[in-house]
């Protein structure tokens, strides 16, 4: 049968905590946990792959994950929002995830997070009653106060961006 397996790996015991927000391409499945945790397992897989191998994990936020949505391309960008009043951008490629930005705007949780049909812009709601848009573009440059920090020492941590 084709679609999605429902039953793996979604289990109790199969995944590390609450799951607070999923969503969903042909190839992945994304879950963002109560732990800060994204995680990726493969959509549809065969019985032989059933196996932690196929799953992979990155921390992304200090509280739970509450929403995630997905800008799908040739590398998946996956968006979370979170409890720490910040969205993140996840770059997703088959080998490995990687923390692109860091989104801050809001004051109280994210709760709510969705991609325009264009994929350019993304809309995010939260408990502060605001609803703020956010360009999707991972090239285009981050905030100015950031750029200067950036160029007095190199860092691993992600951008930090803010709303348009």
């Amino acid at each position: 049968s084709s679609g999605i397996n429902a039953e793996w790996p979604l289990r109790p015991g199969e995944v590390e905590d609450w799951v607070g927000g999923i969503a969903l391409t042909d190839g992945w499945v994304y879950g963002g946990l109560y732990n800060g945790i994204i995680t990726r397992v493969p959509g549809n897989p065969t019985r032989e792959s059933r196996t932690s191998s196929g799953i992979s994990t990155l921390q992304v936020h200090e509280k739970p994950i509450k929403c995630v949505s997905v800008i799908k391309g040739e590398g998946d960008v996956i968006i979370t929002g979170s409890l720490d009043q910040n969205l993140a951008m996840v770059r997703s490629e088959a080998d490995k995830m990687e923390q692109v930005f860091v989104l801050k705007g809001h004051t109280e949780t994210v709760n709510c997070s969705g991609v325009s049909p264009s994929q350019h812009q993304l809309a995010s709601g939260s408990w502060d009653t605001f609803l703020k848009i956010w360009t999707t573009s991972l090239n285009e440059p981050c905030d100015e106060e950031e750029k200067k920090k950036r160029r007095k020492k190199s860092s691993s941590e992600p951008l930090l961006r803010t709303p348009l």
